[in-house]
């Protein structure tokens, strides 16, 4: 499993139980606020992954569901419950610290290895990582401006906290381009 994607999995997997740890919900439910809380700086997530993880959930004893009836001509919804292994989970997660620095990072890698390949191709995949955080850096400022980011702590917080990592990475390609470019010399 490529490594981006489990580590989606497992933080929504982690975010469902924590929304579930308020109350009893079901999935679209589960998905409108998981998608409001992150204020758009999650990519969108498909209705069917919400269903699969909860699916798991279930199967590793973290959730219980039961169909409910819905009134009027509404289908019945299907409404997971937090279980007492899961609430466990849930703070297992919690209490470990996140990843402080990716060491394993793919550019952290790349570049590594282009020093077999040469200081242009090195030169050459600053630039381009650089042009992507530039680009990120303008989707944020975006999102910052759109209304949907009005009001909301969490969604405020997580874009400055994007915003102040991608200038550090700014800086730090500028320290890599400055040190390459010293070899050069030699």
């Amino acid at each position: 499993m490529h490594t981006q994607y489990a580590y989606r999995v497992t933080m929504l997997k982690h975010a469902l139980l924590a929304l579930l740890a308020q109350h009893p919900r079901h999935g679209y439910e589960l998905k409108v606020i998981f998608e409001k809380t992150m204020g758009g700086l999650w990519p969108e997530i498909n209705i069917g992954q919400v269903y699969t993880t909860l699916s798991r959930l279930e199967r590793d004893g973290m959730v219980t569901s039961q169909v409910v009836d819905s009134p009027g001509d509404r289908t019945d919804k299907r409404v997971y419950e937090l279980t007492p292994a899961g609430g466990a989970a849930l703070q297992t997660w919690l209490a470990q610290p996140s990843e402080s620095i990716q060491i394993k990072n793919e550019f952290f890698v790349k570049l590594a290895f282009t020093q077999a390949l040469g200081l242009e191709e090195a030169k050459s995949l600053i630039a381009r990582q650089r042009r992507e955080y530039l680009q990120a850096m303008r989707v944020l400022d975006d999102l910052s401006a759109s209304p949907a980011s009005d009001g909301n702590l969490i969604s405020s917080l997580l874009l400055e906290g994007a915003l102040l990592y991608l200038r550090a990475g700014l800086e730090w390609l500028d320290l890599c381009e400055k040190r390459i470019a010293g070899q050069e010399v030699k």
